[in-house]
């Protein structure tokens, strides 16, 4: 399965897919150190510090911070969902149309922000949805089996 990302410095982003990441061909020299051949360009990079979605690398000694989107992280940017500190989140809404798969909580579960809360089927791909924000499950809007339309309430937090 072929997976987006996105590469984002101070002032530039790339997109790329797994398949081109994999022809890209990446040598690994040490235990964080690697070597790029691009347009008969040698680039050696090291690995200095990963930090969640944060990658700080030195490419032929000139330290760069970037900050990697995979395909989900994309879908939520692309849909708006994208939650900032300062926001209370109180429900969770179904992303795109879909069929519930499975329930992984429960009315008055208390869940951290990323836990798995359920899975939808799209477009015969399963998609996990994780909470925003940790909270109190006050609602479950959905059961095992039904249909929803994009934006539908999934569940509501207390």
């Amino acid at each position: 399965m072929t997976h987006m990302f996105t590469v984002n410095t101070d002032n530039q982003t790339f997109e790329f897919n797994t398949e081109q990441l994999e022809n890209l061909g990446f040598n690994q020299t040490g235990s964080n150190t690697f070597t790029l051949i691009e347009n008969n360009k040698v680039y050696t990079l090291e690995l200095i510090e990963l930090n969640g979605k944060l990658v700080t690398v030195s490419i032929n000694g000139r330290k760069e911070t970037f900050e990697i989107k995979d395909s989900l992280d994309l879908l939520v940017d692309q849909l708006g969902l994208a939650v900032t500190n300062n926001e209370r989140v109180d429900s969770v809404l179904a992303p795109m149309p879909g069929l519930v798969l499975k329930m992984m909580v429960a009315k008055g579960d208390a869940v951290e922000e990323g836990q798995p809360l359920l899975i939808l089927e799209a477009m015969k791909m399963e998609n996990v949805i994780k909470s925003p924000t940790a909270g109190v499950i006050k609602s479950i809007d959905v059961e095992v089996g039904a249909a929803v339309e994009k934006k539908k309430v999934l569940l509501v937090f207390e």
